[in-house]
């Protein structure tokens, strides 16, 4: 069951990149933020920039989470570069900057938080909110995620990036993660999602991972209907 929900978080981020983030120079931080926005400036490719910049991270992994979440976190950062690198055709945007912002750091929010939630990292500022939850564990993973990566929001402005929209991205994006991590999870949820949710936690675990299941290819098919999404 992890491995299914890393892969396909994985592919979920890919896509929330290529068909959506990516065309409107739009970043929700991390370290596959940094990568997207060196790579449109510098066309470096996103493996061997993943790899080089979660040396560190992947290390101090190792003494904090130990050998297996170390390996599992190496393996989805590895699948997330490679799907980045593949030469996928060119998709016109048929969405509005706002939208493609909103659908896709929602999208990769929901990825990166069903990583997380197999207790596995794909490297960068969710392996680093993972380490320092570990220490601080008042801290939701979201928040942690949200101050690193609003300084890589402003160096990817730099290169070009999108500021107002990425700094949107950054809080939906980091706001999916925690609610797709503590509700794969059956953690306490905030008050007010509570309320609004009651029906939701009386779900079983299977049933809500089927659901996700079953929006994330009711999405695809969407996207597929209006031509763009191209396999």
């Amino acid at each position: 069951m992890k491995n299914t929900r890393i892969i396909i978080g994985c592919v979920i981020i890919t896509l929330a990149y290529v068909l959506f983030l990516n065309p409107y120079s739009i970043s929700v931080g991390g370290v596959t933020g940094l990568a997207v926005a060196l790579n449109r400036s510098l066309h470096i490719p996103y493996t061997p920039m993943l790899i080089v910049f979660n040396i560190a991270l992947f290390i101090a992994g190792i003494k904090v989470r130990g050998w297996a979440y170390t390996v599992r976190s190496f393996l989805a950062m590895l699948l997330v570069g490679i799907l980045l690198d593949l030469p996928y055709p060119s998709v016109t945007p048929t969405f509005s900057k706002t939208s493609s912002m909103i659908i896709g750091s929602v999208c990769s929010g929901v990825g990166y938080g069903m990583v997380i939630s197999a207790d596995t990292s794909t490297g960068g500022s969710d392996q680093l909110a993972l380490i320092i939850q570990k220490r601080l564990p008042r801290l939701s993973i979201g928040t942690i995620m949200t101050i690193f990566d609003g300084a890589v929001v402003l160096f990817d402005w730099t290169f070009g990036g999108s500021l107002l929209f990425s700094v949107i991205a950054v809080i939906l994006c980091n706001s999916a993660i925690d609610l797709t991590d503590m509700a794969v999870n059956s953690k306490a949820v905030p008050v007010w999602f509570s309320k609004s949710m009651s029906w939701y936690k009386r779900m079983s675990p299977q049933l809500r991972y089927a659901m996700c299941i079953f929006i994330v290819c009711e999405i695809s098919i969407a996207m597929m209907l209006r031509g763009t999404l191209i396999i």
